[in-house]
């Protein structure tokens, strides 16, 4: 691991906090970026690059690079489905120190099977309402989600609802807020796509750069 202590302050004391990791921070679009290093949290006790795709709507291709908690390397892909609004998937590669900028993620291949199960669709920016339509979920995609709330970009929010398919990975890391970009939730959970109640607690960790994303297309 790569531990240090600063004299500098950014937001907090980090002397205060004694040894904490290391981690390259960066985000933008491909699927690498370079950046200086930054302390991390108490709590986040590895690095992670994720990579962020997506189709239609929802069309990005852009890299993350910061402090993670561990826990989020047992699930590294998540995928969602909203439908006509296009798929979204990201990939996390976890590391340490200087391996870090070594590595280039490849993600694995999108599984597009359609698995039998369905669930009601849709993605509306300044509403909090949406017209569904039914969609075959692939792969492991066993989830309906649904979320409501807004979508906030500095100074500027908008309500955004999303409805769709996800696998398991991506409503267990609802719990994980890290890098959460929505605020005043009125709606969030996961649901069996057999029918079956499964509501989970917490929120869907939406990665920032990808909320950030929606909002500014939506302003343009």
């Amino acid at each position: 691991m790569v531990y240090g202590r600063s004299n500098e302050k950014s937001g907090r004391d980090l002397n205060s906090e004694g040894l904490s990791l290391i981690c390259e921070v960066c985000g933008g679009p491909g699927n690498t970026c370079d950046g200086s290093l930054g302390f991390c949290s108490l709590g986040e006790d590895k690095c992670g690059i994720t990579l962020i795709e997506g189709t239609g709507d929802l069309e990005v291709r852009s890299v993350v690079k910061t402090c993670i908690r561990s826990n989020l390397c047992d699930d590294p892909f998540t995928s969602v489905d909203l439908g006509k609004a296009g798929k979204t998937w990201t990939f996390l590669t976890c590391c340490m120190g200087d391996e870090c900028r070594r590595i280039t993620p490849t993600p694995p291949p999108l599984n597009t099977t359609p698995n039998g199960k369905t669930c009601p669709a849709c993605y509306a920016v300044d509403s909090l309402e949406c017209e569904e339509e039914i969609i075959p979920c692939t792969g492991d995609q066993f989830y309906c989600l649904e979320k409501s709330g807004s979508i906030s970009l500095g100074e500027r929010s908008m309500a955004t609802t999303i409805k769709g398919c996800a696998n398991n990975a991506y409503c267990n890391n609802m719990q994980d807020n890290s890098f959460d970009g929505i605020n005043n939730v009125i709606t969030a959970n996961c649901t069996l796509a057999s029918g079956t109640a499964k509501i989970l607690p917490g929120l869907f960790g939406l990665l920032q750069v990808f909320a950030g994303l929606l909002l500014a297309k939506a302003l343009n």
